[in-house]
């Protein structure tokens, strides 16, 4: 009978048991055997009979996007299991097995099990992390399969683009293209707060502290719409530092445009063009240490690569539909695809051995990778802020004190002065902000 009430739309199928309850189940007065079903085409819940079929009953309509259904009743006795005892002895998850004990342990997805068999590690040691434009997810690479999880951050997002992560304090930094905002949060989804709440589209790179105490204007000529960013450290005996700046166009109307590979120090010094010419459409920079090399995606079907000053260039890998985030991770390079709506990997030497990580994801953007295992970079600023009253700025020979945009600095060439000596004061709808004619950026705050 239950056969002839089946219909293709109906999907998931439930049912209470039809045997009676014992006697200490006062609240149930009667015994049904009911089966209770959703179904796609009338978009509703409906009960049957179980062993006639008759009786149909719909108890809920105008359901939409209806799928699985079970029924659950506080008191059908519990059932006994050796996990119910403190988790069975394991960190976090113990569960039902076929296996002599009953029970296995396991751990949240892209967590690996200790050698002990029962504790899980802290976290995922070395991880892809990328933007789906309203949420951030990661994949573990410590397990052999690829699983994305939402990192949990209770905040509206509406456009995120671009992330970044501080292997010192554990944090992601994102920046949201609609609500004009950089933000960061706990790799947990806590400590949420709102780095710099600006209007974007100034065409120019600038540097600030993370408390957002103090920010520097460091380049803003000839920028036409700034699209990456990637900074380099070189370790070893004679350390230098380089930032690398990506300066392409991205405007709607490209024609007569071209887009620029540039470079300068870390303070905005030595600022020149490595490559200006067939640069097409790029979406991201990546710095290969091992290799002394440059890697940026194009939207033309390749990624490409490049010594660090721009000469051997030559396409590494090709063909790929539409590239957007890249980054990399000892022998492989991963990257986002707007159109095939996945992430990939290949090795950054060869191009070869392109793979699907993970299929089915919309929205794309950028992607980072993390590895805990590295050691953190050094920085030369790191004792005594390298003298400076305010900002200290790497740069290849060395370092340089820098002043809040706006603010001179003085004779010695480490401290800054106090406030502008000339400003232009202005009020707008929701704010009162100046214009220091102190300095040549003309950048307000």
């Amino acid at each position: 009978m239950c056969q002839k009430t089946a219909t293709r739309a109906a999907k998931p199928l439930t049912s209470v048991p039809c045997k009676p309850l014992k006697p200490s189940d006062e609240m149930i007065e009667t015994t049904e055997c009911i089966i209770y079903r959703t179904d796609w085409r009338t978009k509703s819940i409906q009960s049957v009979d179980r062993l006639t079929g008759l009786n149909r009953k719909t108890l809920q309509e105008n359901l939409e996007n209806l799928m699985d259904i079970h029924v659950f009743h506080c008191q059908w006795p519990p059932v006994s299991t050796p996990c119910a005892m403190e988790h069975g002895g394991c960190s976090h998850l113990c569960l039902r097995s076929p296996n002599l004990s009953g029970f296995s342990y396991t751990c949240p997805t892209g967590i690996n099990l200790l050698s002990d068999g029962k504790t899980c590690s802290p976290g995922m040691n070395s991880f892809l992390i990328f933007a789906r434009r309203i949420h951030i997810h990661m994949v573990s690479l410590d397990i052999p399969y690829f699983a994305d999880v939402v990192v949990p951050i209770n905040i509206t997002m509406k456009n995120t683009i671009a992330i970044g992560v501080d292997p010192q304090e554990g944090k992601v930094y994102w920046s949201d293209s609609t609500l004009h905002r950089i933000s960061c949060a706990s790799l947990d989804g806590s400590q949420h707060e709102d780095i710099i709440t600006t209007d974007m589209g100034t065409n120019q790179i600038e540097v600030g502290n993370l408390d957002r105490s103090m920010r520097k204007v460091l380049v803003w000529q000839n920028f036409d719409s700034p699209r990456a960013i990637v900074l380099y450290h070189e370790m070893g005996n004679n350390v230098t530092s380089l930032g690398l700046f990506h300066s392409l166009v991205y405007v709607l109307d490209r024609l007569g445009k071209n887009a620029k590979l540039e470079r300068s120090g870390m303070d905005g010094s030595d600022h020149t063009v490595l490559i200006n010419n067939n640069l097409g459409w790029p979406n991201g920079l990546i710095v290969d240490k091992a290799n002394s090399q440059l890697l940026w995606p194009m939207h033309t079907p390749r990624i490409e690569a490049a010594d660090l000053n721009g000469a051997n260039r030559h396409t590494l890998v090709s063909p790929v539909q539409h590239p957007y985030g890249l980054t990399l991770l000892d022998s492989y390079i991963y990257w986002t695809d707007w159109q095939t709506r996945s992430i990939h990997h290949a090795n950054k030497d060869t191009g070869s051995n392109v793979i699907f990580v993970r299929s089915n994801l919309p929205d794309l953007r950028d992607i980072q990778v993390v590895d805990w295992t590295q050691p953190l970079g050094f920085n030369k600023c790191s004792s005594r802020n390298g003298g400076c009253s305010h900002l200290c700025l790497p740069q290849p020979s060395g370092f340089s004190c820098a002043c809040p945009t706006g603010i001179q600095l003085k004779g010695d060439g480490k401290t800054c002065d106090p406030s502008p000596e000339t400003y232009l004061l202005f009020s707008s709808r929701g704010s009162i902000r100046h214009i220091s004619l102190d300095t040549s950026d003309n950048t307000d705050s």
